[in-house]
């Protein structure tokens, strides 16, 4: 794999509190070598979001408030080869970057949007609707086509 393929897109609304348990989650991606940049794009937070972000070493971009909106300007401004779209309350779970470097070397980068790694919400919503919620987020921002994100 080369140098750091993929990129993480975090839209973002007032997420102070929650951003730093998301970044945290995304250390062993980290000592893999296989996050390039993590891109908190903000819909207009007035809590101390863009703080928490840049101390991280997040870029911070700023976007009009909506979650389709944020993530297709993060996936506009987007270096990686592969996109990792999460939620500022989304913790990865063990083994995430183990299974996100297996997904990008057996399919390369030449395939498009991918969804690498599986969310986990810190609420732990679980069912249908769970499942469905990410995939409706894409799909609303007009990045997504349903075919294989679920």
């Amino acid at each position: 794999m080369s140098a750091a393929p993929l990129t993480i897109v975090i839209p973002t609304l007032n997420a102070a509190t929650q951003l730093p348990g998301c970044l945290a989650a995304l250390t062993p991606g980290r000592q893999r070598d296989l996050i390039g940049e993590v891109l908190v794009v903000d819909g207009g937070s007035d809590d101390g979001t863009r703080e928490a972000a840049t101390a991280a070493g997040c870029r911070f971009l700023e976007a009009p408030r909506g979650r389709g909106s944020q993530l297709r300007a993060g996936a506009g401004e987007a270096a990686g080869a592969f996109l990792l779209f999460l939620h500022a309350d989304t913790r990865l779970g063990d083994g995430w970057a183990k299974e996100a470097e297996a997904f990008m070397d057996a399919t390369g980068p030449a395939t498009g949007l991918r969804r690498a790694g599986r969310e986990r919400p810190a609420h732990r919503r679980t069912g249908q609707l769970a499942r469905a919620q990410p995939w409706a987020a894409l799909r609303r921002s007009g990045i997504a086509d349903p075919q294989g994100l679920l």
